[in-house]
């Protein structure tokens, strides 16, 4: 009867060692593909950061101007939102004017 109950234990034992192996096998898994992603994401935003300004300056922006051409820091307030009385017509808009004759 000892014997058998000595035998549980180590049973118990190894399979409690065994577990915790398992988990630490994942966590250091679960790290690694972490820092593998990690390294991909960083190198695809590089590149993107390189592709980035030479098609911004080929458009006659830079990376420290904003859409409207201006420096950011002189865009603060200049920017107006978009509403039915201070947008400017469309093409759409402009072919009906046009077909209506006005």
């Amino acid at each position: 009867m000892e014997f058998e109950q000595e035998k549980l234990d180590k049973i118990v034992q190894q399979n409690f060692y065994f577990d915790i192996g398992k988990k630490i096998g994942l966590l250091a898994l679960a790290v690694l593909a972490f820092l593998y992603i990690r390294k991909k994401l960083k190198k695809l935003f590089s590149s993107l950061g390189k592709i980035l300004p030479t098609s911004l300056s080929r458009s006659g922006l830079s990376p420290a101007t904003g859409y409207s051409g201006q420096p950011v820091e002189q865009q603060d307030e200049e920017i107006l939102p978009i509403m039915a009385g201070n947008r400017k017509p469309r093409l759409l808009d402009q072919m009906q004017m046009t077909a209506k004759g006005k």
